[in-house]
């Protein structure tokens, strides 16, 4: 499993992690907005956004903080969408509030805390958190012998059956 990070450094803003399995298979956690850009594109430069590489199996949002969103609406409909259930009603309702040219975009499934699901060769397992946001989720990533765990924030890589609770 490799990962890439694509926020910038010393920079908040734009949470956005691409895992890609060993077979090839991709996923996206969070898809944030920059706290500035340069070049006026707002999308990361991914492979796929637009739908059109089928080795990107879905975007999984922790919560509904724009650094962890912000970009969701310019990303192809094709692409699965996975957050929390309250998460993608809220994001519904406030969609006519928001500025520019915001859209919901197509939300596929919705966690379930501590209920594990399998996406390709990734297994992901959602665990519910206390924090700032509403209905923020910490995510579980298990493919090719390894674990991840995304809170939204930072990320922990482990090695195969380590105690993730002893890692510092």
């Amino acid at each position: 499993m490799e990962i890439c990070v694509y926020n910038r450094s010393k920079e908040i803003g734009r949470s956005c992690v691409e895992v890609v399995s060993d077979c090839g298979k991709r996923i996206i956690l969070d898809l944030g907005l920059p706290s500035r850009n340069g070049n006026g594109n707002l999308l990361p430069d991914i492979q796929g956004l637009d739908g059109s590489d089928e080795s990107l199996l879905g975007v999984l949002i922790s919560h509904l903080h724009l650094n962890q969103f912000g970009v969701l609406g310019h990303i192809s409909g094709t692409i699965p969408v996975i957050m929390g259930k309250n998460s993608g009603e809220l994001m519904v309702k406030a969609a006519p509030f928001s500025r520019g040219e915001w859209s919901v975009p197509s939300l596929s499934l919705n966690f379930n805390s501590e209920k594990s699901f399998e996406l390709g060769p990734f297994r992901i397992t959602p665990y519910l958190l206390d924090h700032s946001g509403f209905d923020t989720y910490s995510i579980q990533i298990e493919a090719d012998g390894k674990k991840l765990v995304y809170n939204g924030d930072f990320f922990v890589e482990s090695q195969p059956n380590a105690n993730l609770n002893e890692l510092h």
